[in-house]
């Protein structure tokens, strides 16, 4: 069993402490999208090529409910104010965003790569009016949080991220079993974040992520980091 330690980091956003553990797609489709006395469980469940491709997919809710509106001369508005705008939103061209929610994932394996990707099995906002930008990074030799980048599709004004529902999904490069441990974010994991990514900051070359993994390793980040994970553990409560 691999464990997956998560949290937010609530200096960026305190609204993170009420963010909620990942949720298994497998178990939320095979719950909600299958009529209890249709017979169609056991059919579904029994597929090899659906369980193979859910196995270790998990989907994240939004900590926020923020909705985002672009009008047609490009102009856009928020039901949060500026200031929440500015912090949240990162408008990296006419038509490609970023929501800044800083969920982290970390493991102690020595390498365990996740996928960020769209929620393509969820009937929400998110899926229904963005394009949303995958992305791929190695969580037992990196520590960042996650963006989730995406485009407006084309007709589309409006796009509602909402606490009640999933706004991505991770995929866990795994087949063996996972156990997430959420722990609270302290200065010092905070401080050691701070510089692992201003290693991106001020060049204008493209550098591999080998080029990051390899300064997290040189300095020792990994064994930094799980000591003070370790050491803020939240504990385990019933849903």
């Amino acid at each position: 069993m691999i464990t997956i330690y998560w949290g937010v980091n609530t200096d960026f956003s305190p609204e993170g402490i009420r963010a909620e553990a990942p949720i298994s797609i497998l178990q939320k489709i095979s719950q909600e999208r299958i009529p209890k006395d249709s017979g169609l469980g056991q059919q579904y469940n029994r597929c090899p090529a659906f369980i193979d491709e859910l196995t270790n997919l998990y989907g994240i809710k939004s900590y926020y409910d923020f909705t985002l509106r672009f009008g047609e001369n490009g102009e856009i508005s928020s039901d949060h104010g500026r200031e929440f705008f500015d912090q949240h939103v990162e408008v990296r061209s006419p038509n490609l965003f970023d929501f800044h929610q800083a969920f982290f994932f970390f493991t102690e394996e020595p390498s365990l790569e996740i996928s960020l990707l769209p929620p393509y099995l969820e009937d929400n906002s998110v899926i229904n009016s963005t394009i949303m930008v995958p992305g791929k990074i190695d969580i037992g030799k990196y520590f960042r949080s996650l963006a989730s980048a995406f485009h407006m599709k084309q007709n589309c004004n409006e796009v509602i991220f909402s606490r009640k529902e999933i706004c991505f999904y991770i995929r866990f490069h795994t087949k063996k079993k996972l156990q997430f441990k959420q722990f609270l974010f302290t200065p010092e994991i905070i401080q050691l974040d701070y510089l692992m990514g201003s290693a991106k900051n001020f060049k204008y070359d493209i550098m591999k992520l080998d080029y990051y993994y390899n300064i997290f390793e040189r300095f020792n980040f990994k064994k930094k980091i799980l000591k003070g994970i370790k050491e803020n553990l939240c504990k385990e409560v019933d849903k």
